[in-house]
């Protein structure tokens, strides 16, 4: 006759509810680690485009040009969770010229530069 034996206490369940508890952890860290990463390179992002936002009202089209690289590579090197986050598709949906060729960036910053000022020579005359 078999008589079923309730394992709630002994090594062996302890040691499988302490395993279970491990393994939450690691990956409770592991998704906290990816999001931090991610994090991290959006607020770079973010940074490179205030900064490129500011070269542009001050007129510094050659720091424009080197931030638009700057961003390009940053977009490009996204870690993988992020790359295919909604907020990057917007980011290089709002921003075309980053999804160019690294160094390809400036003839199109150039010719919306040039629209800007065209646009403002004819409102302010």
């Amino acid at each position: 006759m078999y008589y079923p034996i309730e394992l709630k206490t002994g090594i062996l369940p302890s040691l499988l509810n302490t395993l279970s508890i491990h393994g939450s952890l690691t990956q409770q860290a592991n998704d906290s680690d990816v999001t931090y990463a991610a994090l991290a390179h959006l607020l770079r992002i973010q940074n490179e485009l205030n900064s490129l936002s500011t070269c542009m009202q001050e007129g510094e089209l050659p720091e424009s040009a080197q931030a638009c690289g700057r961003i390009q590579r940053l977009v490009a090197e996204a870690p993988s969770p992020l790359d295919r986050a909604d907020i990057m598709c917007d980011i290089k949906v709002g921003f075309p010229f980053l999804t160019r060729r690294p160094g390809h960036s400036e003839p199109p910053l150039l010719e919306n530069i040039s629209h800007i000022t065209r646009s403002y020579s004819r409102a302010a005359g």
